[in-house]
């Protein structure tokens, strides 16, 4: 599932999952690269929607 879309000239996270998440403290879910990575502005809710997809974590990168 993608999370991000091209929108207004850079990548952001799509309005419909910004919208499940909570909010971003970034304008209009501005994910590109930053010194200072987004906040959450509701990471309970956030939670509740990743849990939801049950992600399956994987302890390295390296297989």
């Amino acid at each position: 599932m993608d999370i991000g879309e091209f929108r207004n000239r850079s990548y952001r996270v799509r309005l419909d999952i910004l919208e499940e998440w909570g909010g971003l403290t970034v304008n209009d879910g501005w994910i590109q690269r930053s010194a200072n990575p987004p906040l959450f502005l509701d990471p309970k809710k956030f939670a509740h929607w990743l849990q939801a997809r049950m992600p399956v974590l994987k302890h390295s990168n390296h297989e």
